[in-house]
């Protein structure tokens, strides 16, 4: 069934509850647009980075850590509960003195093994990014200086201010924030007009990511509220490679001989959604993604892979098990991902 596939899918990204611009009210929407229009923001804007969470207590002379989908079993001291070696580090060094009693929570970034579609320049260290600003720069610094294994990143690093737009770019939003204001209620398909207008202008409106190229997103807050801001091209490769990712990864919830069988089920069967969601991937990838992401295959590899699939859906089922080898081979293996740089 495909709702075995979508499980995954629904769990990375139906699920995600951080509000968004088109769950915001019409108000708030409006303290946006004057945000981006120049105005001291009322909102804080950091960038969304995409790693692994890791919460950290230091408690007396132990550094106590645990895991985003582990809170249940509350903080654990041991070298199984870290993401990039982090909890290790600090374990290793003399803590400064302002360190004891604090809690702080790291968005971990490393260069191999990460689920993101993004081609970070990581760099040699994994990077360990704190983002409840309870750690100052100056605190960063000093852990930087007393280790080499992680470079710790304070929340001050990743705040984002609204830039200098462009002619036609202020135009649109201030025809937007216009509009907005001279209504007294907005209709759904106004904010999602909105929510892609900022989208699609996300880079410009608040510059790269610190890693360099798109940032994923923008995550804004205020005492009363906090929603994203999805990055446009982003959110559209995300789109297309989450479900693959749950289908032909090794967190699949097909058996191999279930796979089998659902691949060879699209021969002479175009009309089957898996089938069509692959298609889908491979024609867009053989044409290229904008640079600055990781995908599975290159334009070349997806363009030969997407002939032999419309043979396979067109009948010949003798290609399935050369397509499901390269399928899982390929979107099995990060390391084997290529750069769209």
């Amino acid at each position: 069934m495909f709702l075995r596939e979508l499980r995954s899918l629904v769990k990375e990204i139906i699920l995600e509850t951080t509000p968004r611009i088109q769950d915001l009210s019409r108000e708030e929407i409006i303290e946006v647009l004057e945000d981006i229009l120049g105005r001291e923001p009322l909102n804080t804007y950091t960038e969304k980075l995409a790693g692994q969470f890791l919460e950290v207590k230091i408690e007396g002379d132990k550094v106590l850590t645990i895991f985003k989908d582990a809170k249940e079993k509350g903080f654990q001291h041991g070298y199984r509960h870290d993401a990039g070696g982090t909890a290790s580090t600090l374990r290793s060094i003399q803590l400064p003195e302002e360190m004891a009693g604090q809690t702080y929570q790291f968005e971990v970034i490393k260069q191999e093994n990460r689920p993101d579609y993004i081609d970070y320049i990581v760099g040699d260290k994994a990077l360990a990014i704190e983002f409840t600003g309870r750690m100052s720069k100056e605190l960063a610094q000093k852990l930087n200086e007393l280790q080499t294994m992680i470079r710790f990143i304070p929340q001050s690093d990743i705040i984002r201010r609204p830039r200098n737009l462009s002619e036609e770019t202020q135009t649109h939003v201030q025809r937007a924030l216009d509009s907005a204001r001279a209504s007294t209620k907005m209709s759904k398909s106004e904010k999602e007009s909105i929510e892609s207008l900022i989208s699609k202008a996300l880079v410009e409106i608040f510059g790269e990511s610190l890693l360099g190229g798109s940032p994923e997103g923008i995550f804004a807050s205020s005492p009363s509220k906090s929603f994203k801001i999805p990055e446009h091209d982003y959110a559209n490769i995300q789109r297309l490679q989450a479900p693959l990712y749950a289908i032909f990864s090794d967190k699949s919830k097909y058996t191999p001989l279930e796979l089998e069988t659902r691949i060879e089920s699209f021969a002479g069967n175009p009309g089957d959604r898996m089938a069509k969601q692959i298609k889908d991937y491979l024609a867009i990838a053989s044409k290229g993604f904008p640079p600055g992401f990781r995908t599975f295959f290159s334009p070349e590899e997806a363009s030969k892979l997407l002939i032999d699939f419309e043979e396979l859906i067109s009948g010949d089922v003798s290609k399935s098990k050369q397509i499901l080898s390269q399928l899982k081979r390929r979107i099995g293996n990060k390391h084997l991902w290529v750069s769209t740089r």
